[in-house]
């Protein structure tokens, strides 16, 4: 997944030095502890708006990376936070945009899906089935066919096609590691240690 930061953000973050740290603990463990894969804690089943299917205009090898053409803002890594919430505005939580080398076909064609309620269903339907969802680590082909060539534990897994590369392929071998890793790295009761950490960053970040 990709991170994204605004000012706007930082300043909401930054804000939580204002608020009682029992508070913080109460938003963090009610947020964070509802699961996107079986839906307990959730309100899954609440109507999601904004969600229909929409086209951001693409040319072949170039994508949507012409601005002129398609109407979404130059890309620009000294802003790139705010590439992804510009387009969200103009084509709202579900569209599709041409991004070269990052996405498939001459276009480049990526679905980018912003609703987290239609994000968990994708998740739900997902679940349990090969292959895995894929990362955009696989769009790093040259590192994956490095790390697998050196026999890497990173690219190492099995003869089976989708578990080939490991863990930067999307098999049982990524499924195990995966959930090793993030036994203690994404539970509620970890993520609820960052924020302080994440606060401080952004008051940092707007001081």
């Amino acid at each position: 997944m990709i991170a994204s930061r605004s000012a706007a953000t930082a300043r909401l973050l930054a804000s939580s030095s204002k608020v009682n740290r029992h508070d913080l603990k109460s938003f963090s463990i009610r947020h964070l502890s509802s699961c996107p894969v079986t839906g307990a804690g959730t309100e899954s089943d609440s109507p999601s708006t904004n969600v229909k299917l929409r086209e951001v205009p693409s040319l072949p090898y170039l994508g949507s990376m012409i601005p002129a053409h398609s109407g979404v803002p130059k890309f620009d890594m000294n802003t790139y936070y705010e590439f992804y919430p510009s387009i969200r505005k103009q084509y709202g939580d579900f569209y599709k945009i041409g991004i070269p080398g990052l996405g498939k076909g001459a276009h480049g064609t990526v679905y980018v899906l912003t609703d987290p309620t239609e994000m968990q269903k994708v998740i739900r339907q997902e679940r349990g089935k090969q292959p895995y969802p894929r990362g955009i680590v696989e769009a790093e082909w040259p590192l994956v066919n490095w790390l697998h060539s050196i026999g890497s534990i990173l690219g190492k897994g099995t003869n089976e096609a989708e578990d080939k590369f490991g863990f930067m392929g999307r098999g049982e071998t990524w499924k195990r590691i995966r959930n090793f890793m993030q036994t203690d790295m994404l539970s509620p009761q970890s993520a609820n240690g960052y924020i302080p950490i994440m606060a401080d960053a952004a008051r940092f970040a707007i001081s």
